[in-house]
């Protein structure tokens, strides 16, 4: 009875618990996963309360705190968090994607699993120090409200984009993106630091030590004579889910055509240089979200059908 009333009046749920019902991920039925099953309806969550923002488990070369401004359904590949003082949010906002922060998560993440991805658990976020103003001038916090502003449509980038280098002997404040730079200038201001030459000289060991860092794990992780084992160490999911925010952030729509399966293929080597390891992702996220084999040709095949 209760399955009939949802397939009447909420059709799309009701696709969604059937599909939740038929698709196997490692040899066992999504609802009859321990944490789906664990509840009376197995695909109710429940009440969700809004949160402010997202702490990443997984950092790769992109580093950065996703904002939340409309309530969200997120997985568990992230934390999620929110600020005792709300009054104050733009300056927290700007505070952690700041570089200063990018540091903290470089130097206190865990660097052991395969591909040199950076993995920050809990009690390593617990750690991580927040810009905490009591007292604040007005054109400060005018400032401040209008990078947080800027946030608004940027697509996150590598750390490495942003500075303009990889190489931490490199690091030329004209070659860092205007986005970086008024985020991290702000950031020192805030702090005390009113002079803009001696700013300027902390920005560049600032992101000399980022630079130097990103270097160190990925070399560690080329270094590594059993990466294969090392990778098994991550969840799948993660790299199927850094696929999916790759396609959020390119704002791409999902298609079952030819032409989205070549963009998430130029997408999918962006998070791992093992050809095997993309064409997995590729499968897993294409029989997950279309419910249908993953095969080129016959993919192919549909737009020629729609051609002719």
């Amino acid at each position: 009875k209760h399955k009939k009333e949802l397939k009447e009046n909420y059709p799309y749920l009701f696709s969604y618990i059937v599909h939740g019902e038929k698709i196997k991920t490692d040899d066992v039925i999504i609802s009859g996963k321990p944490t789906c099953k664990s509840r009376p309806a197995w695909w109710n969550l429940g009440i969700q309360n809004k949160k402010d923002f997202i702490l990443l488990q997984f950092r790769d070369k992109r580093n950065w705190t996703p904002i939340i401004k409309k309530q969200i359904l997120i997985g568990n590949v992230v934390f999620v968090g929110n600020y005792k003082n709300k009054s104050n949010s733009h300056i927290y906002n700007v505070s952690l994607n700041s570089a200063f922060t990018i540091l903290q998560t470089e130097l206190t993440g865990r660097v052991n699993l395969g591909d040199g991805l950076l993995t920050t658990y809990g009690p390593d976020l617990e750690i991580i120090k927040v810009l905490d103003i009591q007292d604040i001038s007005q054109s400060l916090d005018n400032e401040f409200k209008k990078v947080n502003a800027s946030f608004k449509n940027q697509i996150a980038k590598p750390i490495t984009e942003e500075i303009g280098t990889e190489n931490p002997y490199e690091v030329d404040l004209k070659k860092v993106e205007k986005f970086r730079l008024n985020i991290d200038r702000l950031f020192l201001k805030s702090l005390g630091y009113n002079d803009k030459n001696e700013r300027e000289e902390i920005l560049v060991e600032l992101y000399k030590s980022i630079l130097h860092l990103i270097k160190s794990r990925f070399a560690k992780a080329r270094s590594l004579n059993s990466i294969k084992n090392h990778r098994n160490k991550i969840e799948f999911s993660v790299y199927v889910e850094q696929l999916k925010q790759l396609i959020a952030d390119e704002q791409l729509i999902p298609k079952n055509n030819f032409a989205f399966l070549k963009k998430i293929q130029k997408l999918v080597l962006k998070i791992t240089a093992d050809t095997n390891l993309q064409k997995k992702v590729l499968i897993y996220y294409w029989t997950e979200f279309f419910n249908e084999q993953y095969d080129e040709k016959v993919i192919g095949n549909k737009d020629q059908g729609v051609l002719f």
